[in-house]
Parts: structure tokens; C-alpha cells; sequence
């Protein structure tokens, strides 16, 4: 718009053709080795018609293709366009621009600035998992991160569990950066009717965008419950009165190794009688050669202490009956020869 003394007049200022480029997935994240693939479009602008010609610029990880077509021509509501080339193998983050370049007289040409970051990941070695069929194991690896990685990993055992075994993991999934790897816990647990065996088993990690699969393997040692014999010292029935206790020698000898492969453990289970207690003087650790242990069975009454249960079958009942027996094998023993009161004094006794 513009005045000349009492007049206005208005013209519109021409704006030539051109056109705009955008990519709808920058920053874009690729693995070593992996096509990283940038999308975008190309708009025209007052009408821009003319073909435009793409490339890379200085600094993309390898030479570009353009699977769209190039040169491409910019329409009102955006031609679609991409560009790709191989991430290569190093872990680090390469910034370029996608360059254009319009046919038009004036050549009009722009670049826009893209960043690809190409990262990676890793599993550690777990050490060798041993466990007894119906029985757990677990141990520790580690899921790394190279270059600007900041990605979930799922993890999960894909090959070499034997039947009815499983796996499991914590956390899952795991969140690991560049300097700091997740440390996560390897579960095993075995069924009671998993085969013993040893065999390789294969963990995966898995990342989703884009898709990656990074693997390791630990070897399983899947055995039968070390088994054992028990033997009693002594008689395994015994009798003591209420409040009293019984004391019962056991020896267990490991079979087929001269020492014990792992702890067992010793209960009375839940068998007890009411009013009663038991326990034992020891447990049985790993390493331990034949072992005699102690049960102690503590009863509730009013008798105290720790008796012979053999004296206390013997003598308990029938103690006091043996008393007049006595002063009757005194009188048959005498006869005639002792007096009428040295009679009656003797069956008193």
C-alpha cells in the first residue's frame, strides 16, 4: 500500500515460485550394518513446478539412494520423497544435510539438516545355572549400550530349555545407556519331571524400533535331588511319661558320593502328636560326610527330664505291685522258723 498526497493505492508485491522440503523422521535411529531410511515430502510454493534433484551432503555414513525416484517435482500437497543409505558399522551419530536443488532459472536450492544415530547393544554371558529338578537357580549378566542407545530390550530364553523348564528375568525389560548397563537376574526353575540333563540355552534381547535381536547363551545343569539313607541307632519305639522327653539317634549317609551335594534340610513335618515337640541338633550342609544327628521329642506334663524309655516300660506300672510280692517271698523263704509277729511285720513290708 502506498500514499501520494490525498490518494491510495494498493498492488501486491509479487512472490516467486519455490517449494519447501520437510522429513518426517529426523532424528532417525539405525543399527550398525542396518539401511537407515529418511522420509520427507516436497511442497510447492506459488506454483513451483519444476523438477528438483536430491543428494547428500557431507557427513552421511555412506553414498545415498533415493528409492522415491530423483529428481522429484514438489506438488501443492507434497511429494512424497526418501533417501537411504547403509548405517555402516560404527556406533556414533552423523550429522549431514539432504541437499535439493531446483531445475528453475534461478537453481534454487536448500539444505536441511538431519541427524542419524546409529547405536547398538549387547548381552553378557551368564555363569553356568545349576538346579534340582523342582528347584530354582538363577545368575547374573548384563545388557550393554553403545552409542546414544536409549531403547527398551525385552528379553526372553528361545532355544535349549528343556521340558517343563522355564525362565525368567528382572528386570524385563531391561533399560540400558552408553556407561551404564542394566543388570538384570536370570531365573531358572526346573519341574519336578524336567529331565536331568545339561544343555546350552540361548537368551534373546529384542528392541522394536527399529528391530533388533542381540543373543547370548549360558549352559544348564538340570539334577535329580541328592538322595540319602537313614539309618536308626537304637530302637525306633520308646515310651516316657507326660512332660518327659525321648531322644532318638539318626545317621544319614549321602548315596552314590561319599559326601553330601547340597543342604538338607531336617523337619518333623506335620505329623506331630498334640502336646508335643521335636527338633534336631543339626542340620546337614553340603560337603558333610555320613552325619548322626539328634531328635529330641518333648512332651507337655508334669514330669521333667529325660528318661530311659526302656527302665520307665518296665518298672512304671508295676513297681508298686512288686512291693507286697516282696514281703510274700520273704515269708516263703523263712518258713516255720520266724515267730507269728516277725510274720505280720514281714507282709507289712
Amino acid at each position: 500500500m502506498s500514499t501520494y498526497g490525498r490518494g491510495i493505492w494498493e498492488f501486491a508485491l509479487a512472490v516467486a515460485p519455490d517449494y519447501q522440503v520437510a522429513v518426517s523422521n529426523n532424528p532417525l535411529t539405525a543399527f550398525p550394518s542396518q539401511t537407515a531410511k529418511f522420509t520427507g515430502t516436497l511442497t510447492a510454493i506459488n506454483g513451483y513446478s519444476n523438477p528438483v534433484t536430491l543428494s547428500c551432503g557431507a557427513g552421511a555414513p555412506g553414498a545415498c539412494t533415493f528409492p522415491g525416484g530423483n529428481p522429484i517435482t514438489p506438488t501443492n500437497g507434497g511429494a512424497a520423497f526418501s533417501v537411504s543409505m547403509n548405517a555402516g558399522v560404527a556406533t556414533t551419530d552423523y550429522n549431514f544435510n539432504i541437499h535439493t536443488v531446483g531445475s528453475d532459472t534461478n537453481n534454487i536450492t536448500h539444505d536441511t539438516a538431519v541427524t542419524l544415530h546409529v547405536v547398538d547393544f549387547g548381552l553378557t554371558a551368564p555363569g553356568a545355572v545349576n538346579v534340582q529338578q523342582g528347584a530354582s537357580g538363577t545368575a547374573q549378566f548384563q545388557v550393554t549400550a553403545l552409542g546414544s542407545f536409549a531403547q527398551s530390550v525385552t528379553l526372553s530364553c528361545s532355544n535349549g530349555l528343556p521340558a517343563n523348564a522355564t525362565c525368567s528375568f528382572a528386570p524385563n525389560p531391561a533399560m540400558p545407556t552408553s556407561g551404564n548397563p542394566a543388570s538384570v537376574t536370570l531365573t531358572v526353575t526346573a519341574a519336578a519331571n524336567t529331565p536331568a540333563s545339561t544343555t546350552p540355552v540361548t537368551i534373546e534381547g529384542t528392541t522394536t524400533n527399529p528391530a533388533a535381536t542381540r543373543t547370548t547363551t549360558f549352559q544348564l545343569t538340570v539334577t535329580a535331588p541328592p538322595d540319602f539313607k537313614w539309618v536308626i541307632n537304637g530302637p525306633n519305639a520308646k515310651t516316657v511319661l507326660a512332660g518327659q522327653s525321648a531322644t532318638y539317634s539318626l545317621t544319614a549317609t549321602p548315596v552314590g558320593s561319599g559326601t553330601f551335594t547340597s543342604d538338607v534340610t531336617i523337619s518333623c513335618g506335620n505329623t506331630n502328636p498334640a502336646l508335643t515337640a521335636c527338633g534336631f541338633d543339626k542340620q546337614i550342609h553340603a560337603g558333610d560326610p555320613a552325619t548322626t544327628v539328634t531328635l529330641t521329642i518333648t512332651t507337655t506334663g508334669p514330669n521333667t527330664g529325660t528318661v530311659s524309655p526302656r527302665r520307665a516300660d518296665n518298672r512304671g506300672p508295676w513297681l508298686p505291685l512288686t512291693l507286697p510280692l516282696a514281703g510274700v517271698l520273704i515269708m516263703g523263704t523263712v518258713g516255720r522258723r520266724v515267730s507269728r509277729h516277725s510274720a505280720r511285720a514281714g507282709l507289712c513290708v
